[in-house]
C-alpha cells in the first residue's frame, strides 16, 4: 500500500517513533491492520500528533463502511472498531452481544446507542467528544 510507505517516511523523518511502531506499520498492509494499530499506539500517537490530520483527511476518506470516519457523518452499527477523527459527527450502535472499541479525536464527536447486552469502549483524544444515548 503506497500510502503506507508514505507514513513510513514521516514516521522516520520525525525520529519520535519506536522501532516497534514503524514496524507495526510496515506489516499493517489492508485497512483492518491499519485501523488497529491507530487504536494501539492511541497514546502515542496522540503525543506526537501522529498520522497529521493532513494525511488522515488524504488517505481515510470515504472509507466509512469499514469504520472510519474522518470529516463525515453517519452511522456504525455493531462494528468491532470505530476510528472517528477530524471533524465528524457520528452515531455509533451496538447490539446483540456486541463489542464496539471507539476512538474519537479531534474535534469529532459520536453519538453512543448501546441495546441489549452490547459493550461499547470508548477513547477520546484531544477534543473528541462521546454522548451516551
Amino acid at each position: 500500500m503506497k500510502h503506507i510507505t508514505e507514513l513510513e517516511k514521516e514516521m522516520l523523518k520525525s525520529g519520535e517513533h519506536c522501532a516497534d511502531s514503524i514496524a507495526d506499520i510496515h506489516n499493517a498492509n489492508s485497512l483492518d491492520s491499519q485501523v488497529e494499530m491507530m487504536f494501539k499506539y492511541a497514546k502515542a500517537c496522540e503525543d506526537k500528533q501522529f498520522p497529521p490530520l493532513g494525511w488522515l483527511r488524504k488517505n481515510y476518506s470515504n472509507k466509512q463502511k469499514k469504520g472510519v470516519f474522518v470529516d463525515a457523518t453517519g452511522t456504525a452499527t455493531d462494528m468491532s472498531k470505530v476510528l472517528v477523527m477530524g471533524k465528524s459527527r457520528v452515531t455509533v450502535k451496538a447490539t446483540g452481544y456486541t463489542i464496539t472499541r471507539v476512538l474519537v479525536k479531534h474535534d469529532s464527536v459520536v453519538d453512543i446507542i448501546v441495546e441489549d447486552h452490547a459493550h461499547v469502549l470508548i477513547d477520546r483524544r484531544e477534543n473528541g467528544q462521546a454522548n451516551i444515548v
